[in-house]
């Protein structure tokens, strides 16, 4: 099992890396606050660095101190990446909120929620004209 996962682990790793990189790098590129901007160079920083750790990884057959650090820059990345998300989705409601505050606009709207019509209202009239 261990040694399947020693195949497979580096091409999921580089798609996470991808993935990542990709992520960050929006957030760097639409956001003007600029705690989100610092939350994206936190997380593609960090995304590179780590890959950089697994090459070593690779390069010097594992060691132990190597395996540990390569733990840790992932604990690290993994706490940046919601850091990150936490702070992009604070940002994105307090904007929609100011947003539909401005406008006069509904908060339900602000949010995405859709308004639909009620089926209380429509059977209501159906029942009054039988």
């Amino acid at each position: 099992m261990l040694l399947r996962l020693r195949v497979v682990h580096p091409a999921i790793a580089v798609a996470g890396a991808i993935y990542l990189i990709v992520l960050s790098w929006r957030v760097l590129r639409r956001t003007e606050t600029e705690e989100t901007k610092a939350a994206g160079r936190r997380v593609f920083s960090l995304t590179i660095l780590q890959v950089a750790a697994g090459a070593v990884n690779l390069g010097l057959l594992a060691p132990l101190p190597m395996q540990m650090s390569h733990l840790l820059i992932a604990d690290v990345l993994w706490i940046a990446v919601v850091l990150m998300v936490t702070e992009v989705t604070a940002t994105e409601s307090i904007r929609h909120g100011a947003e539909a505050a401005a406008g006069g606009g509904d908060m339900e709207l602000a949010i995405g929620l859709e308004r639909r019509p009620t089926e209380r209202g429509s059977s209501a009239r159906h029942s009054s004209a039988s």
